[in-house]
């Protein structure tokens, strides 16, 4: 009885502690398409405290320009952080020359 105790406590709090997923905004497919080869990344940054407060900026433009990106390759969103503490990072990848 306690090992099922202990099962069902351990998968309820699964991600609670830490979470990291990246997630790609344009397709595969579409990459291929495109013909760039990447060469470069930008990324730019946001963060969130408590939940309460949101400081960064993780916009498009912003990991472009911090890539020097001209021809875009891929882009992706990537989150990481801390949900029981809500504290966290999203992040915007962006590939290309």
């Amino acid at each position: 009885m306690r090992a099922l105790f202990l099962l069902v406590i351990v998968s309820f709090l699964n991600g609670c502690l830490y979470t990291g997923v990246t997630v790609p905004l344009t397709p595969e497919e579409q990459m291929k398409a495109s013909g760039v080869v990447a060469t470069k990344q930008g990324t730019a940054c946001s963060w969130s405290i408590l939940g309460l407060v949101y400081i960064g900026d993780s916009s498009y433009g912003k990991a472009l320009r911090e890539g020097r990106i001209s021809k875009v390759a891929s882009v992706d969103k990537r989150t990481e952080g801390a949900p029981l503490f809500l504290t966290g990072r999203q992040c915007t990848v962006v590939t290309g020359n």
